[in-house]
């Protein structure tokens, strides 16, 4: 499959909207040459992902649910 002609400016724009999550994945659309950002993701495989075992489900969760200092 070809690589979009924007390309550079699909991965920086993706970059910053990311930056404020700790896993994020941003989803274009590009419609007559306009990009459009259609969806941003929060966890990997959809939500339907397993993980290899129970300390790395663990990890992921610390780092995503985080509440900060308690």
């Amino acid at each position: 499959i070809p690589q979009p002609k924007p390309l550079p400016e699909l991965l920086d724009m993706a970059s910053k909207v990311a930056a404020h999550f700790e896993f994020c994945r941003v989803d274009f659309y590009i419609v007559n040459g306009d990009i459009k950002i259609g969806e941003l993701t929060h966890v990997p495989n959809r939500g339907f992902g397993r993980f290899s075992s129970i300390e790395g489900e663990k990890n992921f969760s610390d780092k995503l649910f985080d509440q900060g200092p308690k």
